[in-house]
């Protein structure tokens, strides 16, 4: 058991929800500073509805170009949230530097072709 984590596309006109279909292009396994990251955006988008510690596991979240802007811009300046979670491991964000910019990369060309970028995870 362990946080995974997944980020991809899906066509313009998807709805994003734990029902829908699409294909991971990055994966992260345990990488609790991105989780935490992607749980503020989440919540700032209003999606949080319980507030409990575990709503967001399983709940992704579309990710629009000042997102990714943002998200590359903490990851440059090691400012990623310091997040832990009983199944989330430690602190990953030098592992991960490379593969985390690469996806900033590869999303902003996503995002520029049409398609949504999606974040999820689970636990």
């Amino acid at each position: 058991m362990g946080l995974d984590q997944f980020a991809g596309s899906a066509p313009e006109g998807a709805i994003i929800n734990q029902e829908l279909e699409w294909n991971a292009e990055f994966t992260w396994r345990k990488h609790p500073n991105l989780q935490g990251w992607m749980e503020a955006l989440w919540k700032s988008k209003g999606l949080s509805t319980t507030g409990d510690w575990n709503e967001f596991n399983c709940n992704p979240v579309e990710l629009s170009e000042e997102d990714i802007t943002c998200l590359r811009m903490d990851i440059e300046s090691q400012d990623l949230p310091k997040t832990s979670g009983f199944f989330f491991g430690e602190n990953s964000d030098k592992e991960y530097k490379d593969q985390d910019l690469e996806f900033c990369k590869w999303a902003l060309k996503e995002l520029k072709e049409g398609n949504k970028v999606i974040y999820d995870s689970w636990w």
